[in-house]
């Protein structure tokens, strides 16, 4: 857990290009006898610790609270991990901004989703044999080499390669693009270009093995319900003119792939980056990332 909050609070400087400088914690113990306070602020401490040293990190320490109300077994639940973490540009490295799509970009992202949904599934001892490990895995792994590369590729081209990027976390991938759909089209406005939009291949987006059956079971996490008001309250108030469309649009209309629109308002834990990039350098990108969209002029 010490390590995938880690890492889920790294995915912010990623989004931006860049790599781990240094981080602070701030650790609530829970209310037991003190020996089982130091095998959970131990335990915590070094997931932390190991995590921020593996990036290249510097861990400047913190502060450790103990809760105020007496804890309930599993005394693992009353931990709180809060992280502050600091990023860098190495050298002629060059940074990414939320804004700055362009048309005939395309979307791509560096992980599959579900997380949330795989998370609440547990919380309701709902299990996926022989799947969750490989899920925690895939989370416990660092997304920083990726920025790495990608950094590589941008140096050895002269140039950006990421015109816009985010990292897709509580507001789901929906939510997430929105921002950044927004954020370029403020932008575009100010220098007198077409607004864009984006259009959206719902059966390109991965989900993790189990998801969609757990979502088909009626699994939701406690962001889920706000993040699919969003999504409603925007497919009606664009109705005539929408920015985030879908190939897949007549058959959502009818009812189809409920369990793939949900899966794309679903809040991430170590969610995957999401980039917009000129189709021409997706060649170039580590085998991982996939396409899921495509950035289009608005015609109006």
């Amino acid at each position: 857990n010490a390590r995938i909050t880690t890492l889920h609070a790294c995915s912010d400087l990623w989004a931006c290009g860049l790599t781990l400088s240094s981080a602070q914690a701030l650790i609530t113990i829970p209310k037991v006898d003190q020996q089982e306070q130091k095998y959970l602020f131990t335990q915590s401490l070094q997931g932390i610790k190991s995590t921020i040293e593996e990036l290249g990190g510097n861990f400047l320490g913190g502060h450790t609270f103990e809760s105020r109300s007496l804890a309930n077994k599993p005394y693992s639940l009353g931990m709180d991990i809060s992280l502050v973490v600091q990023g860098i540009l190495k050298g002629d490295e060059m940074s990414w901004n939320k804004y700055g799509m362009n048309p005939g970009d395309i979307i791509c992202l560096s992980r599959p989703l579900g997380i949330g949904v795989f998370f609440a599934g547990l919380m309701q001892n709902k299990n996926l044999p022989n799947r969750a490990n490989l899920i925690l895995d895939d989370l416990s792994r660092s997304q920083q080499v990726a920025v790495e590369q990608i950094q590589k590729i941008q140096k050895s081209l002269g140039h950006v390669v990421v015109n816009a990027s985010t990292d897709i976390t509580g507001y789901g991938l929906f939510g997430h693009l929105k921002e950044m759909l927004d954020a370029s089209n403020h932008f575009r406005k100010k220098d007198e270009l077409k607004e864009i939009k984006v259009v959206l291949d719902l059966l390109s987006f991965q989900a993790y093995p189990g998801v969609y059956k757990l979502i088909k079971s009626g699994i939701r996490s406690s962001l889920f319900f706000e993040n699919k008001k969003v999504f409603d309250n925007f497919r009606i108030q664009e109705k005539n003119d929408q920015s985030i469309l879908f190939l897949q649009e007549n058959e959502i209309l009818a009812g189809k792939h409920n369990e793939k629109i949900e899966l794309l308002v679903d809040p991430q834990t170590c969610g995957p980056l999401l980039i917009s990039i000129n189709k021409k350098y997706k060649k170039y990108l580590p085998k991982n990332w996939y396409k899921v969209g495509e950035v289009i002029a608005k015609t109006n």
